[in-house]
């Protein structure tokens, strides 16, 4: 991973035709605008986790232990 400094209205190209610039820094958060062609997908990361884990098969339930009896008979209790 590039690890970079930037200041405000400062820009880093990826090639020749993605261009991310600083627009604002603030307290606990950075605003960044991206340039890129109309084919370029950007997602938000925490949007892409979601969109992944709402796709993804749910996870497998643990097993709940059942009392001993044999199938189809019911405990007249």
């Amino acid at each position: 991973m590039l690890i970079l400094k930037r200041r405000e209205n400062e820009e880093v190209y990826i090639g020749d035709e993605i261009r991310v610039r600083v627009v604002h820094v603030g307290r606990r958060r950075v605003r960044l605008g991206v340039e890129a062609p109309a084919d370029v997908r950007i997602e938000r990361e925490e949007l892409r986790r979601r969109a992944s884990s709402a796709s993804a098969p749910p996870a497998p339930r643990p097993a709940v232990p059942q009392p001993d009896a044999e199938p189809g008979v019911r405990n007249r209790s």
